[in-house]
């Protein structure tokens, strides 16, 4: 069953490319076999043999130059996704640092940094998704440690500017 699992799988890559291929290895065969047997009495049918090998290896050439045209074109159209989804991740970053002591402006930053996240984690790379989460995990935690700090509270103090040492 994995064999015919593989097979299926290169057949879908391929596309059309085994019919002619197949094509051009029967004319060959052809082409080859007349002159081996020296049967070669009508040069028509052997120019026909050139051109259908010519026009197999022509074909192949123009479907494996537009797959790959077609990858680069999908590589091409990730990339700008990822670099405005990036662009997109530093200015909400920028804005829960700039706003971490307005509570008002700094709860709709922490909201659209969710938002964000749920549309967009998987186009961040590993490090930037990772270093993400990070900033909105330790941001709430922050102004959690901000809101439920007293003057007199040393430790609770430590543990904000510890906190904002982050940033």
């Amino acid at each position: 069953m994995d064999l015919f699992n593989r097979l299926q799988r290169i057949k879908i890559e391929l596309g059309s490319m085994p019919l002619v291929i197949m094509t051009v290895i029967i004319a060959f065969v052809t082409l080859v076999s007349l002159t081996l047997f020296e049967l070669n009495e009508s040069n028509a049918l052997i120019g026909f043999l050139g051109i259908i090998v010519g026009s197999g290896v022509a074909a192949s050439t123009s479907l494996l130059i537009a797959r790959e045209n077609r990858r680069g074109q999908l590589a091409i159209s990730a990339l700008d996704k990822r670099l405005e989804v990036h662009q997109e991740a530093y200015r909400i970053w920028l804005g829960i640092r700039r706003s971490i002591q307005q509570p008002e402006v700094f709860n709709g930053m922490l909201e659209e940094a969710k938002q964000f996240w749920e549309a967009n984690c998987l186009y961040l790379d590993p490090k930037s998704r990772e270093a993400f989460i990070d900033c909105i995990f330790r941001a709430s935690t922050h102004q959690d440690i901000l809101r439920d700090s007293s003057s007199a509270d040393k430790e609770r103090m430590d543990s904000a500017k510890e906190s904002w040492a982050y940033y």
